[in-house]
């Protein structure tokens, strides 16, 4: 068994998963902090304008972001260049 070949293999998978979580995990603190879902005790009586509130701010913009672009980037990477792209007009 080829353990470099397999690793070769699923590295980029792998690294897009490691994407979509990290993405996924900054918004879920986000929506604990702003949006008080999922039920989080210390975070019951958070100020918004205190330096977590802000925080919880850019968490849930910046995790949303994150998941959607990897979401959007593993797609362009599996659905590959396309009918109109610089590949297909040169016939490779």
């Amino acid at each position: 068994m080829n353990f470099e070949a397999i690793g070769a293999a699923w590295a980029p998978r792998l690294l897009s998963i490691l994407r979509i979580m990290a993405g996924l995990m900054l918004m879920e603190h986000g929506t604990a902090k702003l949006l008080k879902f999922p039920a989080v005790p210390t975070m019951a009586n958070l100020d918004l304008s205190s330096m977590p509130g802000i925080a919880g701010f850019f968490e849930l913009i910046g995790g949303e972001l994150a998941a959607l672009y990897c979401f959007a980037f593993l797609y362009l990477a599996a659905a590959g260049p396309g009918p109109w792209s610089l590949d297909a007009q040169r016939g490779k």
